[in-house]
């Protein structure tokens, strides 16, 4: 396979952060959204166009022929939310969760860059004259935002905004009104609207669309009326009606999946359990209501009909009086998350967490019914070529750096294992293990050690193209895995609580001692901890930088230090509220400290002599729902940077060296639950893994401006 080049890589600067956040490589599909793929044309129709996604922070063009990347380069500084093509196909702009703007031409020359004054940027939409975008935030500044594009592209003029919480603020207030006048339409039964003074309510814009007639539709979800609503706005800003989201056959209110423009310009909303509401575009009256039982998180029209990909595989066809034209088995199980014409109707790419679909349509008529849908097949000297790019699957959990730091190693739930040139960008093995991988580490430069769901610990040596071969079977899942510092002395945590210690030095691994470290909690359990009852997760553990001890942290909120040499019991530490999810140790010099994170959103730590804490660091500032899934210290003796992983895909580090606990870099890196974080000894890297099926590896050494 070839090399993927690194075009144009961009040192970023962050204007949060002391540490900018730079792409060394990355790995996986795309972090393709709805609002996030752009196909590129090739000058032979021979052949299918390129697709151009997001991944992480980087631009990543697939050539499915070829069936890896073909161009990759570092275009923010946090991951990129939306990438969309203006209608004239003259430029492309891109949007980071951050608050980065760019606008590109077709060959990814930059041509204005921006940074807006909100976070969480998360939609885009171009106008019909590819003279206007809008874009929404939904972060704690939450907002719609129009700005004018320049002829040529190179620049932004901001044209209006409007909060979250401020039109529906006015809808809530009226509908209130109009209740107490004897309107009992609104607000509909189960509402609980607790104000309806000028304080504007809790709510967040989710999508927009710029429509063809020149206004703008918003959607915002209202978390204290349960409810979501579809805004319309003039183009210049002047805020003309608002209609909740509530589909006839809904027992709840729903979350909205999409928006679109329709094919005759009416607006086409898309919720949770395949409902969808179409509205006139003038008066955003109901035009239709159905219900198709699927989800949708990407669609595009095919003439007068919508046309999605569902997770089982199907690509289904309905008109907009609810009725499905036609369904077509044709794709792998995926979570499917944007779907473009290559060319308009004939072929299409369907973008998933996992795969790259390129599917060739067969038409009674050019204008005609469609009669089949079939992964695309090419013919190239002589060789078939299926038009599918795969990569990890589910999602990626546990990574590690190889002795040299020359590969990483990286597992998913479909039971792959990985290892990835670094160099190279892109990966040289793999191989199925035949469960879930949990965990990892290297035992040398070519075998990782593999630990999975069913309680097998295994070894694998990438370049010998063997098979996996069995080193233990343990009772439960193998949770966690980590080398002693000094020897080849391998702790494993299972999902029963139990702490196995196993010998590596003659390259099997033979258990030392194996004992309950957490126990099961008995009587009343908390609903948070439904499995206390059953077992108490033994989520990480980590050797004392001597050996002489080993900590482990539990589902049971608590962490417990062991002495090596007899496995007895030094102390209990306890503080967090909820799971305790990782832990660290470092020492040096005349410092000593434990890091431990917890689902409570807070970092703890602690003093490694006499276990009394010293600290606590909150990620609350962190936007959205999240728990802390992974830690690391650096391991370089002199730095004490402490990194830190959320649920939500982020990324935090703290300088942990004086008593000011700076965070020096923050960034959302991908777009699911980081599963695994790791640093690199003797660089500034770090490698994550994600949810997203998507795996980074990240220089933070460059200096950058201080926190705001």
């Amino acid at each position: 396979m070839a090399s993927v080049s690194n075009v144009g890589a961009l040192q970023l600067d962050i204007s949060k952060t002391k540490r900018s956040l730079d792409s060394v490589a990355s790995w996986g599909i795309a972090s393709a959204r709805h609002t996030s793929g752009v196909v590129s044309s090739r000058e032979s129709r021979q052949y299918p166009g390129y697709f151009d996604a997001p991944r992480g922070t980087d631009l990543v063009r697939w050539d499915v022929i070829l069936k890896e990347p073909v161009r990759s380069f570092q275009a923010h500084s946090d991951a990129i939310f939306c990438m969309r093509s203006s209608p004239n196909k003259k430029f492309i702009v891109t949007l980071s969760y951050g608050g980065e703007i760019k606008v590109w031409d077709t060959d990814y020359r930059l041509l204005h860059s921006d940074v807006t004054d909100f976070d969480s940027l998360h939609h885009l939409s171009w106008s019909k004259d590819s003279g206007t975008i809008a874009i929404v935030s939904n972060g704690f500044q939450s907002a719609v935002a129009v700005y004018s594009v320049r002829d040529d592209g190179k620049g932004l003029r901001l044209e209006w905004t409007d909060k979250a919480g401020q039109a529906s603020g006015r809808y809530w207030k009226d509908a209130h009104a109009s209740r107490e006048e004897g309107d009992s339409n609104r607000p509909k039964d189960g509402h609980s609207v607790s104000r309806f003074d000028d304080t504007p309510l809790s709510a967040a814009f989710e999508t927009c669309e710029v429509l063809p007639s020149g206004g703008v539709v918003v959607t915002e979800n209202c978390p204290d009326a349960r409810a979501n609503l579809l805004h319309l706005y003039s183009l210049s800003g002047k805020h003309q009606k608002s209609v909740e989201l509530m589909p006839v056959l809904a027992a709840k209110h729903l979350d909205v999946t999409l928006l679109m423009v329709a094919y005759d310009g009416s607006v086409v909303v898309g919720l949770q359990n395949g409902h969808f509401m179409v509205f006139s575009s003038h008066d955003m009256q109901t035009v239709s209501q159905f219900t198709t039982g699927y989800t949708a998180r990407a669609c595009m029209w095919d003439n007068d009909l919508l046309l999605f990909p569902t997770d089982t595989g199907r690509l289904v066809w309905w008109n907009l009086d609810g009725q499905c034209v036609k369904e077509i088995k044709v794709l792998e199980q995926d979570y499917f998350v944007h779907i473009a014409w290559d060319e308009l109707g004939k072929s299409l790419f369907v973008c998933g967490f996992s795969t790259l679909n390129h599917v060739t349509l067969t038409r009674s008529a050019p204008d005609g019914a469609v009669q089949d849908a079939k992964i695309s097949v090419f013919h190239n000297n002589g060789v078939d070529i299926e038009g599918v790019c795969r990569g990890f699957q589910i999602s990626c959990c546990g990574v590690e750096f190889s002795p040299s730091s020359q590969n990483v190693a990286v597992g998913d739930l479909a039971g792959n294992l990985w290892v990835c040139s670094i160099k190279d960008n892109i990966p040289v093995a793999s191989v199925n293990v035949g469960m879930s991988v949990r965990c990892l580490v290297w035992l040398n430069d070519t075998t990782v050690i593999v630990g999975t769901l069913d309680g097998l610990v295994q070894s694998w040596n990438y370049t010998s193209n063997g098979k996996p071969v069995l080193l233990q079977h343990l009772e439960g899942s193998v949770i966690h895995m980590r080398w002693a510092n000094h020897s080849k002395l391998l702790g494993v945590g299972t999902s029963h609580g139990v702490l196995v210690v196993c010998d590596c030095s003659s390259g099997v691994l033979k258990v030392l001692t194996k004992f309950t470290a957490h126990e099961p909690q008995k009587g009343k359990q908390d609903p948070l901890f439904g499995q206390l009852g059953k077992q108490a997760e033994i989520w990480s553990l980590c050797w004392s930088p001597d050996d002489h001890m080993l900590i482990t942290c539990s589902e049971d909120q608590t962490c417990k230090v062991w002495k090596s040499n007899t496995w007895q019991l030094v102390t209990v530490l306890r503080g967090h509220k909820m799971a305790v999810t990782c832990v660290d140790w470092k020492m040096h010099d005349d410092r000593n400290t434990i890091a431990t994170c917890s689902d409570d959103q807070t970092i703890r730590l602690i003093s490694g002599r006499t276990f009394e804490l010293l600290h606590v660091l909150s990620t609350k500032d962190v936007h959205g729902w999240h728990t802390l899934t992974y830690l690391a210290f650096h391991p370089a003796p002199d730095n004490w940077e402490l990194s830190c992983a959320t649920q939500n895909g982020h990324l935090l580090i703290w300088d942990t060296s004086t008593s000011k606990y700076e965070q020096v870099a923050r960034g959302k890196m991908n777009c699911g639950s980081i599963e695994g974080l790791r640093w690199e000894p003797s660089n500034c890297w770090i490698a994550l893994c994600g949810a997203d099926c998507v795996v980074h590896v990240i220089n933070i050494a460059n200096q950058g401006k201080a926190i705001n």
